[in-house]
């Protein structure tokens, strides 16, 4: 469902993993769903576009920055992430990030990742049940600037 500036409600007959935001993120530019490794990206526009992640879990956080669409991919009740730039005009993956993992053992756990960008910087930020992380990423490339969090190191 989205809301229009005049207040009328769109809603649209789709279950998702997660919902796509247009560059200013004021409306909804698409959806995703997931079944196992396997991704569909349907836009508003009806345009497709279908990818994997390995050992790609349920939960996703997206940044669409013009033909770029950047997802932070994790499960909402396990530990660990990863952030991939999948490129829509290619219809190929960009890139994948090296994403530093807090990498607890846990029974019962809580896991959220969320993205933002600052200039071409893509910020990943990460509030599992064992620790909280920022780190910092190249949008061009993926490369990994900085990490700063709750990591055991092993």
């Amino acid at each position: 469902m989205s809301i229009t500036p005049n207040f009328t409600i769109i809603e649209y007959d789709k279950t998702a993993n997660g919902l796509i935001l247009d560059n200013d993120e004021k409306n909804l530019a698409g959806f995703v769903t997931q079944d196992e490794d396997h991704f569909t990206v349907q836009m508003i526009d009806n345009t497709k576009y279908e990818f994997e992640i390995k050992y790609g879990n349920p939960a996703c956080d997206f940044i669409l920055k013009d033909n770029l669409l950047y997802i932070a991919n994790y499960h909402p009740i396990s530990t660990g992430s990863s952030l991939h730039c999948f490129d829509l005009k290619t219809g190929k993956m960009k890139w994948t990030a090296d994403v530093k993992q807090i990498m607890a053992d846990h029974s019962e756990y809580s896991n959220k990742v969320t993205l933002s960008m600052y200039k071409n910087k893509i910020i990943m930020e990460g509030n599992e049940s064992y620790g909280d992380y920022v780190q910092i990423f190249d949008a061009e490339t993926g490369k990994r600037y900085a990490a700063f969090g709750d990591f055991i190191d092993q």
